[in-house]
């Protein structure tokens, strides 16, 4: 059975971050390389879909922050047969097994790993959002040729959140 979290990471992670977002990085990076010509994503990139990280960048700390609730295996503990068992019984096992789970799995690192990509891709963001501010023509690739660097550094920084949340393992595993 697919947590709520897992479905979340992967529609976060895979579906939007990788699939969509990376891939229109990737795209205006060739665009500002002159690798290729794209007339609409020219007009868009800069008012549609880059912004889409200011509410992204939630999600993605969300589900840093949400892992250790959601995905440790004392969660199993509420599933058949183990269901069963009596609270008082669920209560010292549920801990044992967390404490085991975040000890064997170093979720601690984990969980700080990816909660600092996210961090480094919004300082990236800042500085970028900052750079196009100076810029004369936000609709022209020819105007901001001169901003390759802070686009490239925020696209390896989100290519770097994709890589921390891909760390976490897909599903409740016991400790």
């Amino acid at each position: 059975m697919i947590s709520d979290w897992q479905k979340r990471r992967g529609e976060f992670n895979h579906d939007w971050l990788k699939n969509q977002y990376l891939i229109a990085l990737g795209s205006w990076s060739n665009l500002l390389d002159r690798r290729i010509m794209d007339p609409a994503l020219e007009r868009s990139f800069v008012s549609e879909i880059l912004p889409q990280w200011e509410n992204a960048r939630l999600e993605a700390e969300s589900l840093a922050c949400d892992f250790e609730r959601n995905m440790s295996p004392c969660t199993l503990l509420n599933a058949p047969p183990l269901s069963r068992l009596d609270d008082v019984t669920k209560d010292w096992l549920g801990r044992i097994i967390h404490q085991l789970w975040m000890h064997r799995c170093r979720v601690n690192e984990m969980v700080s790993a990816a909660l600092l990509e996210v961090n480094r891709a919004d300082q990236a963001y800042a500085r970028l959002k900052q750079a196009l501010r100076t810029c004369s023509n936000t609709d022209s690739v020819d105007a901001m040729c001169s901003l390759r660097i802070e686009f490239s550094e925020f696209r390896s920084c989100c290519q770097g959140v994709a890589k921390a949340l891909e760390e976490f393992p897909s599903e409740v595993k016991a400790a």
